[in-house]
């Protein structure tokens, strides 16, 4: 922007005041001069122009009717006060709030200046000299690493476990003998002992300290490696689990350790080792799987044959509480009845309740547990416990199937049992429809001996009708899981428009049938959501089914992603043959097709709609139908994305 101040002449009789402003024009700082008590702009630099989003038009305004934005932020007192006392003021890193367009945007400055009075050769105030320069950058730059240095400082202190950095120091054979401590936690000195230590040397707290210790981290300083170890420091009297790793560049000789002590459990461990030998007859005799869990519910130690019954081995249960791995809605049960097994020697109590098994399902224990709390070299509470899942699953199926025959009648007149009968015959269905399928693969492969052209042909009708069968017993179980709040999704970042053209590759060969063709519209950059990328896959791959089969041959679909805000839409298109209005109330019901002149060429079962509509609000999303008669139909789902 080029200067185009127009200025009265200063009060001077040499003209130095021109050759002043032509030196203010190119300071790299903002400059302005006023004059009068009114403060009337006389001189303003381009430098000033451009941090007030100005233009050269304030010149001969007051800076009061120029600054209208600065009235309630003490500026317009400060000019005051130094033109009538004629003592400067020096302002550092003062925020200052422009309006910077017409519409009042407003944005906020920080800036180092100062107010001087400029006098007369009788030494009397007739204007202000503005000296300023912006420091906003300065500014924020230094409020992030303050954020920052607090983040990290409250982070440091809030772990749970001892954490410090040291200093290794070498001797002249570049051997690691000592450390020095600069930085600790608030932990660290309940973890270790030592008092005061920052600043200080290990071995000022402890002269006979192990020299493995400087050993490990002089090499983690020395190779940048990190190491994770536990060791004794029989110096403090303690066993620690520790992590090390090197801080800075390749010279840095400071090393960041995280550590707990482990003594209390170390001690555990080794008392079990000792009685173990004890216990091997009585244990070794059991075909059952026997844990010794402390008061408190700590799993001491778990026999080998914990891998026949819930599939883990001893050393993952080791130490962990057992309330980590029992059902919730049966944990308030186990809970009283183990209280009930600690209140007096050789206690005794039988339940029955679920647990997570190694494979994640939820498996049936029966349990017997005994308190030899005071039995020397037990000295836990003894739990002796099967799998007895296959009984529980086979009373609850012969209770179903009691519950089923019994109210058969009045049941059928509702439509909740739809969903019971539904999941019940699907079962039924799965376990012999697979097994076919599995006969005919045998005899296609020609396991069975070699089969004939014809016969070959006829087995493959039967393999795919088989097939099919099996597909909608899979959706008809899909349903019931979904009606039953069973059905758990497994969501995972994924981009959805590369999820779509996959949909679409996998649906080509099925439009090329029809002649069809797919127009995708979507946008360059990733379109990413929490998703279970199976689930929405198959939502993609349905509606794109349902738009191919009722749309004719040679026609074209239409697909479009578009994120708006925090929810991602995708529109799917047809110029197909449409439904009527009032079957759109219906259409995301249950085994719901509607007639039309296409209905009768294709097959369904009147499920996709639905679990497409249950797949999508699992998500959090909706689904939208717009569609007449003859006219096409048009889905728009709605979903949240990052």
């Amino acid at each position: 922007m080029a200067n185009t101040n127009k200025r009265n002449t200063p009060h001077s009789a040499t003209g130095d005041s021109d050759r002043q402003y032509d030196l203010f024009s190119q300071a790299p700082a903002a400059i302005a001069v006023t004059k009068g008590k009114e403060h009337v702009i006389d001189f303003a630099n381009d430098f000033f122009l451009e941090i007030t989003a100005k233009d050269s038009s304030i010149i001969g305004q007051p800076v009061r009717d120029v600054f209208t934005e600065l009235k309630e932020q003490g500026f317009f007192e400060l000019l005051d006060n130094v033109y009538t006392t004629g003592t400067p003021f020096i302002g550092n890193e003062m925020p200052i709030e422009w309006q910077v367009n017409a519409e009042g945007k407003k944005t906020t400055s920080y800036l180092n200046f100062v107010y001087r009075p400029l006098r007369d050769k009788d030494s009397r105030t007739y204007g202000i000299l503005a000296h300023a320069v912006e420091v906003t950058e300065q500014v924020n730059a230094r409020r992030l690493v303050e954020e920052n240095e607090e983040r990290y400082r409250t982070l440091f202190n809030s772990i749970d476990q001892g954490f410090c950095i040291i200093e290794m120091i070498f001797d002249d054979n570049n051997k690691p003998y000592d450390y020095r401590f600069i930085e600790v936690n608030s932990v660290f000195e309940q973890q270790t002992g030592l008092k005061n230590a920052v600043g200080k040397t290990m071995r000022q707290f402890a002269p006979d300290m192990e020299e493995d210790w400087f050993s490990i981290y002089g090499n983690v300083a020395l190779t940048g490696k990190p190491v994770r170890f536990e060791n004794r420091a029989e110096a403090l009297g303690r066993w620690y689990d520790a992590f090390a790793t090197r801080i800075g560049g390749d010279d840095s000789r400071r090393v960041a350790v995280l550590f707990t002590d482990i003594t209390e459990k170390k001690k555990i461990k080794d008392a079990i080792q000792a009685s173990e030998e004890r216990f091997r007859t009585l244990i070794e005799q059991s075909t059952d799987a026997i844990q010794l869990v402390d008061t408190a519910g700590n799993i001491l130690y778990t026999s080998e044959s914990i891998r026949q019954v819930l599939g883990y081995t001893p050393e993952e249960l080791e130490g962990v509480g057992v309330e980590d791995f029992i059902h919730p809605d049966d944990y308030p049960h186990f809970l009283e009845k183990f209280q009930t097994i600690t209140l007096a020697p050789q206690n005794q109590v039988r339940l029955e309740y679920r647990v997570k098994h190694k494979d994640g399902s939820w498996a049936w224990v029966e349990t017997v547990g005994v308190n030899h709390l005071d039995t020397p070299n037990i000295n836990a509470i003894v739990g002796n416990f099967r799998n007895i899942t296959e009984r529980k699953n086979a009373e609850a199926e012969q209770l179903k199937l009691m519950t089923i025959t019994e109210q058969r009648d009045a049941l059928m007149k509702l439509n909740k049992s739809k969903d019971e009968f539904i999941a019940l015959a699907s079962h039924q269905l799965r376990t012999p429809a697979t097994a076919v399928k599995q006969y005919i693969s045998l005899i296609l492969d020609e396991f069975a001996g070699p089969i004939t052209a014809d016969q070959m042909q006829y087995l493959q009708t039967a393999y795919d009708s088989n097939e099919r069968q099996l597909s909608i017993i899979n959706s008809l179980l899909k349903t019931a899981q979904i009606d039953a709040s069973k059905y758990k999704l497994d969501k995972q970042p994924c981009d959805l428009v590369s999820l779509m053209n996959e949909a679409i590759d996998n649906f080509k060969p099925a439009l090329d049938i029809r002649k069809q063709t797919v127009a995708f519209t979507a946008a360059k950059k990733k379109i990413t959501a929490l998703v279970d990328i199976a689930e929405i896959e198959l939502v993609i791959i349905n509606l794109l089914e349902n738009a191919s089969k009722y749309s004719h041959t040679g026609t074209q679909i239409q697909i479009a992603i578009n994120a708006e805000g925090r929810f991602v839409e995708i529109i799917v298109s047809d110029k197909g043959v449409g439904i009527a209005k009032e079957h759109h109330g219906r259409i995301f019901d249950k085994f719901t097709r509607v007639d039309n002149e296409l209905s009768d060429t294709v097959s369904g079962t009147g499920l996709g709609l639905y679990w497409v509509k249950q797949i999508i609000e699992m998500h959090g999303g909706t689904i939208q139908l717009k569609s007449a008669l003859g006219k096409g139909t048009t889905f728009i789902i709605r979903m949240p994305h990052e």
